[in-house]
């Protein structure tokens, strides 16, 4: 059951307008495939710090794969880490790929100067998480965990997690 807090951050949101989709050319997300640990790194309850990182990394063989596959299904190959690959594509090469549709969502956030004001973020309903996409169902599900789609990145912006540092 949703907080009262995060039903009124989800009655601030608003989705774009019939056949004014706000979604960009150009999609930018990491893929997450499957981790060696067991755990998909959506699904850690905690932080993921220098000493838990390993479990999220993924076999040599896996990420050759998975970035194969993701190429073939049209997505450009950015960089791939021992954790995740950078990948970017169309609306539509994701859509297809994973079985799902995209959309542009207007939500709160804080920008430069510490103004309040909407950001526009790109969002998927096959997950329960906002700018995640899941893979179930789709022919990724054997090697990827789920994709996650970049969000805008303002100065000023809350974060989830307080600084590991004493000092900022």
């Amino acid at each position: 059951m949703a907080t009262k807090s995060e039903k009124s951050k989800k009655s601030q949101r608003t989705s774009s307008a019939p056949g004014k989709s706000g979604v960009p050319d150009i999609i930018f997300a990491q893929a997450s495939p499957r981790s060696q640990g067991g755990v998909s790194m959506f699904d850690v309850a905690e932080q993921i710090t220098a000493n838990t990182v390993a479990n999220f990394y993924s076999e040599d063989e896996l990420l050759r794969r998975s970035a194969l596959r993701l190429r073939d299904a049209g997505f450009e190959i950015l960089q791939i880490t021992d954790a995740t690959i950078n990948i970017a594509g169309t609306p539509k090469t994701y859509q297809e790929a994973f079985n799902t549709k995209l959309y542009a969502e207007e939500r709160p956030v804080i920008k430069p100067g510490a103004v309040e004001t909407m950001g526009t973020f790109i969002d998927s309903p096959s997950a329960d998480r906002p700018g995640l996409i899941s893979v179930a169902g789709t022919p990724f599900e054997d090697v990827l965990e789920g994709v996650a789609i970049e969000e805008p990145r303002y100065e000023m912006a809350e974060s989830m997690f307080p600084p590991l540092k004493e000092y900022w």
